[in-house]
């Protein structure tokens, strides 16, 4: 599995029509390699890993980040985690 960020294919990255464009030829690109595609990103302050379609429509419209939060993991001394909510 590759973990694809909303955030690049949302407006907050690249702008209309390209995002779509990229992200289709990025999950082609993935799959040819043998890989799973999942787009990842934060819906109404739930981590989604593996955005379906509609999910994956709002992540595109996503173009005001309305703030930051921390998650905890069951690995703390790994580093730190993060993720920026998108209205």
């Amino acid at each position: 599995m590759v973990a694809l960020e909303s955030t690049i294919f949302s407006e907050l990255g690249l702008p209309e029509p390209a995002n779509r464009e990229c992200l289709v030829r990025v999950e082609e690109t993935v799959r040819s390699g043998g890989a799973v595609p999942a787009m990842c990103g934060v819906l109404d302050g739930r981590a989604v890993v593996g955005a379906d379609r509609d999910e994956a429509e709002r992540l595109f419209g996503g173009s005001v980040k309305v703030g930051a939060c921390a998650f905890r993991t069951r690995r703390p001394r790994r580093g730190r985690v993060g993720a920026a909510r998108i209205r």
